[in-house]
């Protein structure tokens, strides 16, 4: 049986705690991207992985190579001999032309300065005879000169028995100790090239169209060096070295010189190597719907990314790369990082070499941690204005700083990578959030009524820094959204602080769209649409000032009545 009853039946008012915004928006902080500092402010924070590249300049050699030289025929006669030995005669025209050089540099070898730490660096310098004598005297004194841009050395325990080094007018000089006897199966002498210097400087002269030559749109960088190694001295010849019964000696010095392919260990050069930066991308995962809904417009006052790069290399590195964000497969967003290698600003990311580099990248020079240097990129908020589920790193451009280093050739050194982005929900003047919860379980006090009209209202207690509208949709006592029921409402609650809430008293209105009575309603899903300003405030916008949304903030929906109007049928069976 059912029966129809005129009048309002109003049920008794219910009463809720405050609620904190860390328990309404339900965060769980074991998998979100979403924490709270310990002053209980929201932060978004993303770690990225850490990633390896490296930074290596290829090898740099200079060819094998040798060169012969004899000197000016020398004649001795049995008339110069006083006491078993000869006067002496001064070598002529001894200076043997001997080339480094290289017609292939690598392309990644811009300039060379110098050159040192040296592989397979000997040079043997060999004198023989050639002509009928048997042997014949170095005279103490002799030298061989060496120019000013090689510095040489003597390990060889042979030549460092007999020659002795010193530097003469920025030359080195290697000259003779002692008296010695040179048979006709001739000597070698050694030396260690330490260091070649492929330009001129202080003492060192390098000779035009000689040293490093650098590439042109033609040629590729080359060395070369035309060196020459004079050999001067006096000689002599004794009663032995002439042949039997001839009275008269007649030959010449020979010098040999030899050196292998050395590779370049060190060297002080400007350099251009390719550079694989790579930066891991990362994932935003586990994010309370508020901030997930595609109409939130995450207009964040100072997100930062702090990029942490510990540049191993010897050179300095200019980087430049995008930002893209993505949600559900779709670019949003993309933000540009750095400057090109010839800007230098607030903007310009560089990477020093043999340090631990550490930026913070964001929009204001606010709140940078401690060490980090400060980088500006104005527009980092759009990269999240929609918060995406990935980030990439893309684009990635490293150019080494084109000025001189000191580098080692043909060894990787590692660039480690790590970053992470620290968002605090500080918000703008276009910052919105979604929110949505449930109200339900009224079908326990209204399950037998049939009603042409519902009024649902509540004392709402704002202190959160958001101005919210309501809307809401009925649901049934499965669920479901009850499309035909019309639901109206005035729903607008002002922002408010925790010292100065707002507070209001929201009714809606529910309805049938055909007029006929409602039936089987168990409550409404609220939507809360939080803004920094409503469409009517733009006008007041030039006078925000960023707000942060904090755990400890609250909403109180309190005394919710239910009050049927126009009578009701009842189920009575």
């Amino acid at each position: 049986m059912t029966i129809t009853v005129g009048g309002d039946l109003t049920t008794p008012g219910n009463s809720s705690e405050e609620i904190t915004l860390d328990d309404l928006f339900d965060v769980d902080y074991e998998t979100s991207d979403l924490d709270t500092l310990d002053n209980g402010d929201f932060v978004l924070c993303v770690n990225g992985d850490p990633t390896s590249s490296s930074v290596k300049v290829n090898d740099v050699t200079v060819d094998r190579s040798e060169a012969t030289k004899s000197s000016k025929m020398l004649t001795f006669t049995s008339d110069m001999l006083v006491q078993g030995e000869t006067s002496t005669m001064a070598i002529e025209d001894l200076n043997p032309e001997w080339q480094l050089k290289n017609n292939d540099i690598p392309e990644d070898v811009i300039d060379l300065e110098y050159a040192d730490d040296i592989q397979h660096n000997d040079v043997v310098q060999r004198l023989e005879t050639e002509g009928n004598t048997k042997g014949v005297i170095l005279k103490k004194g002799l030298r061989f000169t060496f120019p000013s841009y090689l510095q040489v050395a003597l390990t060889d325990a042979f030549t460092s028995q007999w020659f002795a080094l010193s530097q003469v007018n920025g030359q080195t000089v290697m000259t003779l100790k002692n008296d010695y006897r040179l048979s006709s199966s001739g000597a070698d002498w050694k030396v260690n090239i330490n260091r070649i210097y492929f330009k001129s400087t202080g003492n060192v002269t390098v000779p035009a169209g000689e040293g490093f030559l650098v590439a042109t749109a033609n040629t590729k960088a080359k060395v070369l060096f035309n060196v020459e190694i004079p050999v001067d001295g006096d000689v002599a010849v004794k009663a032995q070295d002439f042949p039997a019964g001839s009275s008269e000696v007649n030959f010449r010095l020979v010098s040999h010189v030899v050196s292998n392919e050395m590779a370049m260990g060190r060297v002080r050069a400007k350099v251009n190597p390719d550079i694989d930066f790579t930066v891991s991308e990362v994932t935003i995962e586990d994010l309370p719907d508020f901030l997930t809904d595609n109409d939130v417009n995450a207009d964040l006052t100072n997100p930062q990314v702090l990029l942490r790069v510990n540049n191993q290399s010897e050179v300095d590195v200019n980087l430049q790369a995008e930002l893209h964000s993505y949600k559900e497969g779709n670019k949003l967003q993309t933000v540009v990082l750095g400057t090109d290698i010839n800007t230098v600003n607030s903007k310009t990311i560089r990477l020093k070499a043999s340090t631990e580099n550490l930026l913070c990248i964001s929009p204001l020079n606010e709140n940078v941690p401690n060490g980090y240097t400060w980088v500006q990129v104005e527009n980092l908020p759009d990269l999240i204005r929609t918060i995406p589920d990935l980030i990439k790193v893309e684009n990635v451009e490293a150019k080494v700083l084109q000025q001189f280093y000191t580098v080692e050739l043909g060894v990787n050194k590692e660039v480690h990578t790590d970053y992470d982005l620290n968002a605090p929900l500080e918000f703008g003047k276009e910052f919105s959030i979604v929110y949505k919860d449930t109200l339900d379980g009224w079908s326990e006090d209204i399950e037998k009524y049939e009603m042409k009209e519902l009024e649902v209202s509540l004392s709402a207690i704002n202190r959160i820094p958001l101005n919210l509208d309501l809307s809401a949709m009925a649901i049934d006592a499965q669920g479901h959204v009850m499309d035909d029921v019309l639901v109206e409402t005035d729903g607008f609650i002002a922002a408010g602080t925790k010292t100065e809430p707002n507070t209001k008293v929201l009714t809606f209105t529910l309805k049938k769209k055909d007029g006929t009575r409602i039936k089987n309603l168990d409550g409404l899903i609220l939507r809360l649409d939080g803004k920094a300003f409503r469409g009517e405030d733009q006008s007041q916008s030039d006078t925000w000032e960023s707000q942060t949304l904090n755990a400890s903030q609250t909403l109180k929906l309190d005394d919710l009545k239910l009050r049927i109007k126009g009578g009701v049928t009842m189920d009575l069976n």
